[in-house]
Formats: C-alpha cells, sequence, structure tokens
C-alpha cells in the first residue's frame, strides 16, 4: 500500500511539471492550437488516467 501511494505521488508530480512546461513553451513559442490541445490529451492519457485507475485499488 505504501508502494502505491509513493506511485501516486511521482506520476502526480511529473504530470504537474509535464503540464507547467507544456504550458510555459505555448506562452513561449505559440504553436498549432490544435497540436495544444492534443498535448493536452496525451498528457491526460499518460499521467491522470493511471492516476484515476491507482486510486481504484
Amino acid at each position: 500500500m505504501k508502494m502505491l501511494k509513493k506511485l501516486r505521488l511521482a506520476i502526480g508530480i511529473i504530470g504537474i511539471i509535464v503540464v507547467v512546461s507544456h504550458m510555459t513553451y505555448f506562452a513561449l513559442k505559440p504553436y498549432n492550437l490544435i497540436t495544444f490541445f492534443l498535448g493536452f490529451g496525451v498528457i491526460y492519457l499518460v499521467f491522470v488516467l493511471p492516476l484515476k485507475w491507482l486510486n481504484k485499488l
């Protein structure tokens, strides 16, 4: 159980860092808005869905 808590914390911290860097990069170098939303889709699939799955365990 302790290992799952650490895994959730690690995924959460990495996810926050990735979201902030994604938004910062878009603010400094605007690119296609579709790519911006696709980036958030990938972030959701990689970080948010596993956290939801881990919370059900």
